[in-house]
């Protein structure tokens, strides 16, 4: 998954079920059935944003329970997580639950389940280069609108 920051690249290593690409939602399309997705916890979403430069509302990605590694090719990426209480490491060594760091070229992030919560959000500072559908990048994975084809990883 590609972003803009310096033409980095983000590879998912291995993501959980229920790991999605989440904006502020999809607004205005109630009427033709399709729900607004989004973030489960817009706070919570915000956090991450808003510590790397981005609008609150920028895509970030929901991690669930089943967590999520990755690492960036290219260049450096500039990452935060904010939400629930998840056990975050980075190349083996504990981080806070909340953090915002420079990950380098191939250092490994983990995020897994920890003491409290559901959710948490990874955000990139730039921007994820994934198309929008309705305007929106939020998953929804019963239309299979938006992330990567609906889902998160292709």
């Amino acid at each position: 998954m590609r972003t803009d920051a310096s033409e980095a690249i983000l590879r998912i290593l291995s993501a959980g079920p229920g790991a999605t690409l989440q904006d502020g939602g999809r607004h205005g399309y109630l009427r033709f059935g399709v729900t607004a997705a989004g973030p489960m916890d817009q706070l919570a979403h915000a956090t991450p944003n808003l510590a790397v430069g981005n609008p609150a509302s920028a895509t970030a990605i929901e991690v669930s329970v089943g967590g999520i590694e990755l690492t960036t090719e290219g260049a450096p990426l500039s990452i935060a997580v904010a939400g629930g209480e998840f056990s975050l490491s980075l190349d083996g060594k504990p981080l806070p639950p909340a953090v915002l760091l420079n990950l380098e070229a191939g250092a490994v992030l983990k995020v897994r389940a920890g003491g409290r919560g559901s959710w948490c959000y990874l955000a990139v500072a730039g921007r994820f280069i994934v198309p929008k559908v309705l305007g929106s990048h939020a998953t929804h994975t019963r239309t299979g609108f938006g992330g990567v084809n609906g889902r998160f990883r292709p």
